[in-house]
């Protein structure tokens, strides 16, 4: 199951630790996402992004080694280094760090990436 972390007004509604208590009752994984942003270029920002989902994992109790992944919508603009940022940030906390996006071939990110 595929939830965001934290609410985006008017784009989605954060998990809750009740949908945690729900999905491990019934045996089902979570995939954390972090959508906060529509920027995804700069180290800083990148670092900046990763500790605010750091900290909203760290209040929904997910264990150590679990995977965050950034939500890079096709529109935003991207660089190496805001995916730089939020890799050294991610991987800091000891979460394992991703990028959740559109990969089509020629796109900025994938050109990027």
């Amino acid at each position: 199951m595929a939830r965001y972390l934290g609410h985006n007004v008017g784009v989605s509604a954060g998990l809750t630790s009740g949908q945690i208590d729900l999905f491990h009752e019934n045996d089902a994984d979570v995939l954390l996402i972090h959508n906060g942003f529509n920027d995804a270029t700069g180290y800083d920002n990148g670092v900046n992004e990763a500790k605010e989902v750091i900290d909203l994992a760290n209040e929904l109790g997910a264990p150590d080694g679990v995977a965050i992944f950034a939500d890079i919508e096709p529109t935003y603009p991207v660089d190496a280094a805001f995916i730089e940022g939020w890799y050294d940030e991610i991987k800091a906390y000891n979460f394992e760090p991703g990028i959740y996006s559109v990969f089509d071939s020629g796109s900025d990110l994938v050109n990027t990436f």
